[in-house]
């Protein structure tokens, strides 16, 4: 049967649900088609495997690994979407479906370029032990690792065909896989699977993964021969040669890793993916590593005035402030100061002289915007500090439609005017429109603008304009960004009835994100957010690590992942992220977060109390407070304590006050005044919350009510609490019950939950500060 006319017979068996495109690459296994998926209306790929292959196959077990494997939910992973068998001409062909992934596999960049530079190899090698970390949680290993099955994306590293060689044990196929198409691909596989040991664990795995950083390094695996056997012959006789002897380049630390990963015996390797990447050692970008004599600036973008007849057009003139803040600090050697900072001094009576001393800048750019119906006039100068000298300054006049231009043309002109070098990667940064659309553009402001009022009904205006936005560009990622957040927020208050549904529409707008753009960080960043509202604190960390890996300008993103550090026992790195924030924004609201709570939890009371005095006016002073009084109970001050709490309580009324206001009247031993706080509406709004939970829990051990307290302390471990060492070893209030028969149990489940956190990877950004 002619290739054509099997292509022919194939989209008619599978017309019902797909709709079959052009081949997109054939391999010893499959051949691979793009389609579209009818029910859902998204592209699709569909790997179809080879007749001989399916035959081979028993269809029952192959779509039950199918089925394991299309339950893991990585960011580096590409999911399945389906999967099944389908009858030709008698013949069985199985397959399976992916997204559609916009880019081109490893091998075809290998092929293209050779060796990889160093901070790319890293990269990409870091991404992917992400991946094979997870999966080997869920109990799932990968075994056919190869450049071929990892796609490349955006810059970014996914991986595909996750366990399908487990489903290809059988005798049959025993001769394709020694061509390195089936069980894994000779140069890759560890020692062990290429003898057939049954047995496999993540280090089969871990080898693997150095074979292919060996190879992006160097250009070649580290063993080579014409057939299988010879290079199983080089494997068990041989050592690899050391990176650093046929690279210079290489990281002394990388060296020593990989060497490690690939030594024969598998307990002599890394026992997990994470352990590997951690060792590697910090990535230094090469154009940090190749360049360190770029001349590094500050800048500060003063918002720009709104001179347009209408006030109301403020919204646009902020959006233009942070959108150009957004674009600057996507170049490496630019500071620049965060929209947090900057909106500040929207209405400054101060020179640009006084603001440049108080920010510690080299270069202010101030301008303005007028806005009349479609007309648009963007002024811009920037100012050198030190002199007040002016070495650029432009107008620009147009319409709507001609904003993104504008604005590329403000940051290029800045980019000129000190003399910025770019590398290739921040001149690709720079040169990316998130969205093309100018009205859609337009209603983006307003809702951005009406989200950063924090408030509920800032939030249903917010839903109002990304929708309409939304309309007139259906498949972006921004606008989907923006609502799934606007649900995080609405939820987030506790004020809304139609909670559940909300966190349902937001995962809703992350599984949409990831439809059209499969690497976006952005659903990282919804579903961690989301993920701490349902208590799920692994997810949450997992998947704000790569939120904050990849969006390293988003300080929201970052004071969050701090705050979820210091909650899982990741302490110095919860430090490290916290003070990153301050130094890029020191009014930033969150950014001294999870410093404050990292040192409460690691029991450095005193140092956390101190902490919490000097942070910035600009965060909110009944969460400053209760995390004080927080710091004096655990260290058994509870005069300082009661003092503080009855400060936040005097606040307007929040969840924060009212949480104070409960811990003043227990820590004074007044059980009647603080059950009265606990209001049933109170009531079912702490329940949902481990961290809220856990200080219900430490009030009534204060009060001596031991059953409640025990009630709560169990509802917030349940919902993931997992700060054992803050309660067993650093926590005055906690320390008479630990022996108690009620909390005993409590606090194993609470170990428990430490102990699996403390697998969970860090970001590698975040291991670099520290």
């Amino acid at each position: 049967m002619s290739q054509e006319s099997t292509t022919r017979r194939l989209a008619a068996a599978l017309a019902d649900r797909y709709r079959l495109g052009g081949e997109l690459g054939t391999g010893g296994m499959a051949t691979v088609y793009r389609a579209r998926d009818l029910k859902h209306e998204r592209d699709v790929a569909i790997k179809v495997m080879r007749p001989e292959v399916s035959l081979a196959l028993a269809a029952d077990r192959f779509l039950l690994e199918i089925r394991t494997t299309a339950n893991l939910q990585h960011p580096h992973i590409v999911p399945v979407f389906d999967s099944g068998a389908v009858h030709i001409d008698e013949e069985t062909r199985l397959f399976f479906v992916m997204p559609l992934v916009e880019g081109e596999a490893l091998r075809a960049r290998l092929d293209r370029e050779g060796p990889l530079p160093v901070h790319d190899a890293l990269l990409l090698i870091r991404e992917i032990a992400g991946a094979l970390d997870y999966a080997h949680e869920q109990g799932v290993l990968h075994r056919d690792l190869k450049p071929e099955n990892i796609l490349l994306s955006r810059g970014h590293a996914l991986l595909a065909d996750f366990g399908i060689a487990r489903a290809m044990r059988d005798p049959s196929l025993e001769r394709l896989t020694q061509t390195g198409t089936s069980l894994g691909t000779p140069a890759y596989i560890s020692p062990e699977q290429a003898t057939g040991e049954q047995t496999l664990t993540p280090a089969s795995d871990v080898y693997g993964l150095g074979a292919i950083l060996y190879e992006l390094l160097i250009g070649e695996p580290p063993f080579t021969g014409a057939t299988f056997e010879a290079i199983l012959v080089k494997r068990f006789t041989q050592d690899a040669p050391w990176l650093r002897s046929r690279r210079t380049d290489t990281p002394s630390a990388c060296d020593t890793a990989v060497g490690k990963a690939l030594s024969r015996d598998p307990a002599a390797r890394f026992a997990s993916a994470r352990e590997f990447a951690a060792a590697l050692g910090p990535v230094i970008s090469p154009s940090v590593d190749a360049a360190r004599d770029r001349r590094e600036y500050a800048v500060a973008v003063l918002p720009f005035a709104n001179i347009s007849a209408d006030a109301d057009n403020a919204y646009f003139a902020d959006g233009l402030t942070e959108e150009v803040i957004t674009t600057l600090s996507k170049v490496g050697t630019l500071r620049v100061i965060s929209r947090t900072t900057m909106m500040q001094y929207r209405d400054r009576t101060q020179s640009i002289g006084d603001v440049a001393r108080a920010l510690d800048v080299t270069h202010v750019l101030e301008g303005s915007v007028r806005k009349s119906g479609d007309r648009l006039r963007i002024s811009a100068s920037l100012v050198a500090a030190d002199n007040d000298a002016s070495l650029w300054s432009d107008r620009f006049d147009g319409v709507l439609a001609d904003v993104f231009d504008m604005q590329d043309r403000v940051a290029a002109s800045i980019v000129r005017a000190l003399d910025v070098v770019l590398t290739p990667q921040e001149a690709r940064r720079l040169a990316e429109r998130p969205l093309d659309n100018a009205e859609a553009y337009d209603h983006f402001l307003r809702a951005r603008q009406a989200l950063h009022e924090m408030s509920l009904s800032g939030v249903q205006r917010a839903f109002g304009h990304l929708e309409a936005a939304l309309a007139l560009a259906p498949t972006n990622v921004i606008l989907l960004r923006g609502l799934g957040l606007a649900c995080y927020y609405a939820a987030n208050t506790g004020e809304r009835a139609d909670r559940e549904e909300l966190i349902v529409r937001a995962f809703g707008y992350a599984d949409q994100i990831e439809q059209h753009e499969p690497a976006s960080p952005y659903r990282a960043e919804i579903r961690g957010l989301v993920a701490t509202l349902q208590g799920n604190v692994a997810e949450a960390v997992r998947q704000l690590a790569v939120a904050y890996e990849q969006l390293p300008e988003d300080l929201d993103v970052a004071s969050w992942y701090s705050f979820l550090l210091s909650f899982t026992g990741q302490y110095s790195a919860a430090v490290a992220t916290s003070r990153a924030i301050i130094r890029a924004a020191p009014d930033h609201a969150l950014g001294w977060g999870g410093e404050s709570l990292a040192l409460l939890h690691s029991g450095q009371h005193a140092a956390a109390v101190s902490r919490l005095a000097t942070v910035p006016k600009s965060a909110p002073a009944a969460v400053v407070l209760l995390f004080t009084g927080l710091a004096h109970a655990a260290a058994g001050d509870r005069a300082r304590a009661v003092d503080v709490f009855d400060r936040s309580a005097a606040l307007d009324p929040d969840v924060f006050t009212i949480m104070s206001g409960f811990l003043a009247h227990s820590v004074r031993g007044d059980v009647a005044s603080a059950r009265r706080v606990l209001v049933p509406g109170v009531v079912e709004g702490l329940w949902k919350d481990w961290q809220y939970a856990e200080y219900v829990a430490q009030g009534f051990a204060l009060l001596r009510e031991l059953d409640e307290s025990a009630r709560w302390l169990e509802r917030s471990v349940q919902l993931g609490l997992g700060i054992h060492d803050a309660i067993t070893q650093h926590s005055s209030v906690w320390r008479p019950l630990l022996e108690h028969p009620l909390f005993v149990p409590i606090l194993e489940a609470l170990q428990q939950n430490a102990e699996r956190y403390a697998h969970i990877p860090v970001a590698p950004r975040a291991l670099a500060m520290v």
